[in-house]
């Protein structure tokens, strides 16, 4: 059931009050609740407490907002757990907070960590004490609109965090300020030079990377192996055999973890295969769409689905419980990927995770080339801030120093931003997967068409893959149309 009404009309009040929880002088004073046959108006407070924990519960609309920024996860959970079901033994109490991160799709690394970064606020904080940092929680899904909103309404806040195709928009929109105008090149020579390539819009940098992604190209060893197959594919047609092997060998396989959906995510997920059929498609203001690399490409994508080689209309990271399960041959993912499958399946090792994966160049097209993608998370500063100077030490702080490198950057299952990073963390950023990422992946992204237009251009690109998967329409024919939609995008 679903309860709608304008702003104020009493949505809140009726859910707080279901639960009794509604506060002075709000209080109920009669009627009847029943929920599955019992009356909840007349329970005692440790009836309630039964009553909330098993059969009813609330979810805030701004359920970041909610959370303790100076207590971690684990005790902000723990805490809900041992008030409704009794004191736990520790490692009973730890495994279901385990279990319940992993419901939700998220590694058992946040097990440890703060809501909102609030232990690298304090050591930026303690490092400069006449600067003063609040930290606003916002949905990953939300940032950029909101940022927009803010930015109309003339309350941005000073540093934001953003996809790094967000970005750039907002660098094309006038919205922050270019990184050559707020940091010294010393600072951002510090970078790997992809990182501040694929923020380069123009003679700009849009921003900061700090949380790099690099899509890469992911080999179950054991699957491989128990096909018969010695070494990972080095070409898409070998990739294509061992797929065929496998669909036939274990039918409920799945052979490719690829984002067919229509959505940005979905263009970046398959923008480096695409490159493989057709170097950069789509650069500046030029489209080659249409051309007979493209129509290769769209031949393969139809193949790959038909086959069954990969499931369509998921998003990429629906086939991440598949992978933890031992069923999915390739994956395509970011540098997260171990702590991801650590946390749908409760039981596996980092040793044991080595043995079962290992990073490997992207297997080449035509094209001839091994290539990525970037998924990168970056920092930007308003246009509109009153605290210029501060900012950009905050963001200098983020990106590079060694308490955001072991705190929060190697923590969080990303790739070191920095070149020097042996130095600045030692002993961080060691796992097989990621130093693949850096050693495959990283040098070989592809930048993608990041710009104002940016977003249609993506939907386009995605309709048009989804109609060639879901038709048997000539793949050139569509092409073709869409050679024209996207030009008339791109001016």
């Amino acid at each position: 059931m679903g309860l709608v009404g304008e702003s104020g009309c009493g949505k809140t009040t009726a859910a707080m009050a279901v639960l009794h929880m509604v506060q002075p002088p709000g209080r109920i004073v009669g009627g009847h609740i029943f929920i599955n046959g019992t009356d909840i108006v007349p329970l005692g407070e440790a009836e309630l407490r039964e009553f909330r924990w098993r059969q009813a519960a609330l979810i805030p609309q701004g359920a970041m907002n909610s959370l303790n920024p100076v207590m971690k996860v684990k005790d902000q959970i723990g805490d809900g757990i041992e008030t409704h079901d009794g004191k736990q033994p520790k490692d009973t109490l730890k495994q279901r907070i385990f279990d319940l991160l992993g419901t939700v799709g998220l590694p058992t690394r946040v097990y440890d960590l703060y809501p909102h970064d609030k232990a690298l606020i304090a050591a930026f904080e303690k490092a400069n004490p006449d600067i003063k940092i609040k930290n606003m929680p916002i949905g990953v899904g939300e940032v950029r609109n909101q940022f927009m909103v803010m930015t109309l309404g003339g309350n941005a806040p000073d540093v934001v965090q953003l996809h790094i195709g967000d970005a750039v928009t907002m660098l094309t929109m006038g919205a922050i300020i270019p990184a050559e105008e707020l940091y010294p090149k010393a600072f951002t020579d510090q970078f790997f030079d992809t990182f501040n390539r694929v923020v380069l819009y123009g003679d700009k940098h849009a921003s900061i990377v700090h949380g790099p992604n690099t899509l890469t190209f992911l080999v179950n060893k054991k699957l491989l192996k128990q096909l018969g197959f010695n070494a990972p594919p080095k070409t898409l047609d070998e990739m294509e055999a061992m797929m065929k092997k496998g669909k036939e060998t274990i039918p409920d396989l799945v052979g490719f973890q690829l984002d067919t959906t229509i959505r940005t995510i979905g263009f970046t997920h398959q923008w480096a295969f695409m490159n493989a059929f057709e170097y950069e498609p789509i650069k500046g203001t030029t489209v080659k769409f249409n051309t007979p690399g493209m129509v290769q490409y769209g031949e393969w994508i139809r193949r790959t689905v038909k086959n069954g080689y990969t499931l369509p209309g998921k998003r990429f990271g629906e086939f991440r419980p598949l992978a933890a399960q031992g069923r999915v041959l390739f994956a395509y993912d970011g540098s997260g990927h171990r702590g991801q499958m650590k946390a749908f399946n409760k039981a596996l090792t980092n040793a044991e995770y080595d043995e079962l994966w290992e990073a490997a160049p992207l297997p080449m097209g035509p094209t001839g080339r091994n290539l990525s993608a970037p998924d990168d998370h970056a920092l930007v500063i308003a246009k509109s801030t009153k605290h210029k100077e501060a900012a950009a030490k905050f963001v200098q702080f983020i990106a590079a120093s060694r308490s955001s490198l072991t705190q929060y950057i190697d923590k969080g299952g990303f790739l070191p931003p920095i070149k020097d990073y042996k130095t600045v963390a030692p002993g961080a950023f060691e796992d097989a997967t990621r130093q693949g990422s850096l050693k495959y992946a990283v040098p070989n992204v592809v930048d993608l068409p990041f710009g104002p237009n940016y977003v249609k251009v993506g939907t386009l690109v995605t309709t048009a893959v989804q109609e060639i998967i879901t038709t048997d329409k000539p793949v050139k024919g569509i092409l073709d149309t869409y050679q024209l939609k996207l030009e008339g995008a791109m001016q």
